[in-house]
């Protein structure tokens, strides 16, 4: 889980300082990860 949130928060980081808003960027990473690793957590446990 902990990786899947560092690897979209360094990608909401680049893609927000690539297109000059990091903090939107950060922000959207952030809750990628969140959602993904939810998402990976549930679909482990169903399994």
């Amino acid at each position: 889980m902990v990786v899947t949130m560092l690897v979209c928060l360094y990608i909401g980081k680049w893609v927000g300082i690539k297109f000059d808003f990091e903090i939107l960027g950060t922000l959207i990473g952030v809750f990628f990860g969140l959602f993904a690793s939810i998402y990976g957590l549930i679909k482990e446990i169903n399994n």
